[in-house]
């Protein structure tokens, strides 16, 4: 059994009011938590990997090829590999993202 937390995993991605941890690497996948402060913004960026994206908590506007949804907690995403994609937390309390890339 393993036991992963946020709280002391490793920060792979910094910026300002964004942190993304990593929790976890296997079966050909990694884990990665991103946290976005209200009001801020990840710019698009592409992948060579599809990605899947699951809302814990919050609400943003995510832009996928330059086509714009709305999105909330609950709510599952999955990005093709090579897809541009960003996101933007549309509330005022902080979005947490769970990125699985299938690596």
């Amino acid at each position: 059994m393993m036991i992963k937390n946020y709280q002391n995993a490793e920060i792979i991605y910094e910026a300002e009011g964004i942190t993304g941890k990593k929790l976890n690497e296997e079966n050909g996948c990694e884990y990665v938590q991103l946290n976005i402060d209200s009001k801020k913004e990840i710019e698009a960026h592409t992948l060579p990997m599809p990605v899947t994206f699951y809302v814990l908590s919050g609400n943003a506007e995510l832009t996928i090829d330059n086509k714009q949804i709305n999105v909330q907690k609950g709510d599952l995403i999955e990005v093709k590999a090579g897809s541009s994609r960003g996101w933007r937390n549309l509330g005022d309390e902080e979005l947490h993202l769970l990125a699985i890339k299938h690596l």
